[in-house]
């Protein structure tokens, strides 16, 4: 009996301890239709040590909706590109993507840590008032009409959890963006067709 008692008091109680992070989604604009069209997928613009996870997920979610009509920017010869694409890039920008590349769409992607206060683990009397934050956008344009087609952006946070006295957890701002990523990958897929 007390083989079981203590891993289960164990599992509930990291559980109860384990701070989840909160994410707020900003206004939801309409679905994609996903159904015609060449894609051009942008790198995305973040820090180097998460840019290849982020590539990755973009990639391999945008995939699911375009299978062999998604290009990716890095591996795609005979196109002219900018180097660097702001999100809401301006007219012109969209025009001599148009002309540059002869995509239908175009897909930017930006992130951006915020806060990175808090270590993973802490150890110690920990201050609530420190978090991590950070952002994520993603953009869909359709160049033939020159117009943004879709816009989402996950804002992710958290404080410490204390799982005991002296000792509390926290997700990194890297990880904030990743999940960001992936929340707007799951709205995307919920609400578009393809």
């Amino acid at each position: 009996m007390k083989k079981i008692f203590i891993p289960i008091i164990f599992v509930v109680f990291t559980f109860n301890s384990c701070h989840l992070p909160k994410y707020t989604l900003g206004t939801i604009t309409p679905y994609v239709d996903f159904r015609t069209g060449k894609w051009l997928l942008n790198d995305v613009q973040s820090s180097e040590d998460i840019k290849p996870i982020l590539n990755k997920i973009a990639t391999k979610n945008f995939k699911i909706f375009l299978n062999d009509r998604l290009f990716n920017v890095s591996n795609t010869n005979g196109i002219i590109v900018p180097n660097f694409i702001p999100l809401n890039p301006t007219e012109d920008i969209l025009k001599d993507l148009r002309n540059g590349t002869a995509f239908d769409y175009y897909i930017n992607i930006k992130a951006q840590p915020i806060k990175n206060e808090l270590g993973s683990i802490l150890i110690g009397d920990n201050n609530d008032n420190y978090t991590n934050q950070g952002n994520i956008t993603v953009e869909i344009y359709n160049l033939n009409t020159l117009q943004i087609i879709f816009h989402q952006t996950a804002f992710g946070t958290n404080g410490t959890a204390i799982f005991t006295k002296n000792i509390s957890f926290a997700n990194n701002a890297n990880s904030l963006i990743i999940g960001g990523l992936e929340k707007i990958m799951n709205e995307i897929k919920k609400t578009s067709k393809y």
